[in-house]
């Protein structure tokens, strides 16, 4: 008699599911590192929120300013990356440098295509904490796909440091 387990979310040769809706209600963990990096990943490391500022020094900035200081950006904008990434182990070498289990496995790549997403960035001792809110995000997968974020905060991030 033959044992059938059921699939997992990714079969291998296989595309993901696409997303739905809620998709954000199960990114659970959150972190931060560099300058600046951001993520929000399920507990299956499968789907993760990924946010980043293309050009270095904004933890600098905030470090010399001593106060808060806050980002606006109007989606898609050249000054960060946000995306949403689907697969397995989709957070590994995220804030990390060593990968594990053969690293990621990035099968679906979900760009911001429209709405805000803002940056507040508070100094504080040897890091700086960061905020991350985004209101009205769309995002479009590489098939024309788009699926919707409302309203999704990633709260008191640490960056300003670098894994190794």
């Amino acid at each position: 008699m033959h044992r059938v387990l059921p699939f997992l979310l990714l079969a291998p040769g296989c595309a993901p599911q696409l997303l739905e809706s809620g998709f954000k209600e199960d990114l659970d963990r959150t972190g931060g590192c560099a300058d600046v990096i951001l993520f929000a990943v399920d507990a299956d490391d499968e789907v993760m929120l990924h946010f980043s500022t293309v050009e270095e020094g904004r933890v600098a900035e905030a470090t010399t300013a001593g106060t808060p200081l806050e980002y606006a950006f109007t989606l898609p904008s050249d000054e960060i990356e946000l995306e949403v990434r689907q697969g397995t182990q989709v957070s590994d070498i995220t804030c990390d440098d060593v990968a594990e289990n053969g690293g990621p496995d990035v099968v679906r790549t979900w760009m911001a295509d429209g709405g805000e997403a803002t940056l507040t960035l508070t100094p504080g001792g040897d890091l700086v904490e960061a905020d991350l809110v985004l209101q009205e995000v769309t995002f479009l997968d590489e098939d024309g796909n788009t699926v919707g974020v409302d309203a999704f905060t990633v709260h008191a991030a640490s960056v300003g440091w670098y894994a190794g």
